[in-house]
């Protein structure tokens, strides 16, 4: 191939590559700019957020310890990984807790990934710290269902201990 042909070539190429190879587009705006804005508001494409208050039931709220761990989940059905989950260490929360989870809360976040479609809300107050489920921890789920994000007002109580 003669050299003067070479650069086109290769700026075709570059161009195909953008196009068609996952991420390519990405790391290409990475490249000219030095960030990757996700959308025009600089945020990731979402459904908006989910916001609401946790509270716990009065029967329980003298077990709290100071050491407790609160997380809210949103899972896609009853089973498999949450798609979104935000962790409150210690003395970062109080009950009640108005809560959001919005796609920066996301467990796989990619750009243009949005955080949509119907979810379970849940939360767990966790005595070892761990996300995971156990023993003793206490849990609570939104009583009217799945929901879709956005979504306001999605009220409910921490009422049951994990056995």
């Amino acid at each position: 191939m003669p050299r003067s042909v070479l650069p086109v070539f290769l700026s075709s190429l570059c161009l195909v590559a953008v196009v068609l190879i996952p991420g390519c587009q990405d790391r290409a705006e990475i490249r000219r700019t030095g960030t990757l804005e996700t959308s025009g508001s600089g945020q990731s494409s979402a459904g908006g957020p989910v916001t609401g208050t946790i509270d716990v039931a009065e029967v329980l709220k003298p077990t709290l310890r100071p050491t407790d761990t609160l997380y809210i989940f949103a899972r896609a059905g009853d089973s498999g990984p949450p798609a979104a989950v935000r962790r409150l260490g210690p003395g970062e929360f109080q009950f009640p807790y108005s809560y959001q989870l919005s796609a920066d809360d996301m467990m796989i976040r990619q750009p243009g990934t949005a955080f949509s479609g119907s979810m379970k809300v849940f939360a767990r107050i966790s005595r070892s710290g761990d996300a995971l489920g156990a023993p003793g921890d206490l849990e609570g789920y939104y009583p009217g269902g799945m929901v879709e994000p956005p979504a306001k007002g999605i009220d409910f109580t921490i009422a049951t201990e994990r056995m």
